[in-house]
């Protein structure tokens, strides 16, 4: 799964639009700041040795169904999460679901599938008095283990 190439699919599309995407910031999404090539939509990863299935929603949203999907990290995950969250928000039109932001952690919760996608912000793998989600910078950082 991680040996692999991306490749231009003329078949593939996009798994959902950043523009109707209600978690998606501004500054995540190309098409709002003007992008009109989407050609970049069109790549995809091949792993070598096997063949990737194509997305499909709602087995997506079976396999959560009673379970918690965390992502832990900076920016980087904290984008890994927002498109997972926009591939589930895209597949439960209809359903109940919320958006609980509390301090480092931010959880989607769609109640029917007893299922939620997280994201806590921590940046560093040791604590440290600037692990503020928005807030990064301090003057004087200490860390612990």
């Amino acid at each position: 799964m991680f040996s692999g190439r991306w490749v231009y699919d003329e078949e593939a599309y996009a798994l959902y639009k950043e523009s109707a995407c209600r978690f998606m910031s501004e500054n995540l999404a190309c098409g709002r700041y003007g992008r009109t090539d989407l050609r970049y939509q069109h790549w995809r990863w091949q792993p070598h040795g096997c063949d990737l299935p194509r997305y499909r929603k709602m087995r997506l949203l079976e396999k959560l169904r009673g379970k918690r999907l965390a992502f832990v990290g900076d920016s980087l995950n904290r984008n890994q999460w927002v498109s997972m969250v926009c591939l589930i928000d895209s597949a439960t039109q209809g359903l109940h679901k919320t958006l609980i932001s509390a301090g480092t952690l931010v959880s989607f919760n769609v109640h029917e599938h007893n299922a939620s996608v997280d994201f806590y912000w921590s940046p560093l793998l040791v604590e440290s008095n600037s692990d503020h989600p928005v807030r990064h910078r301090v003057t004087d950082r200490t860390m612990g283990a």
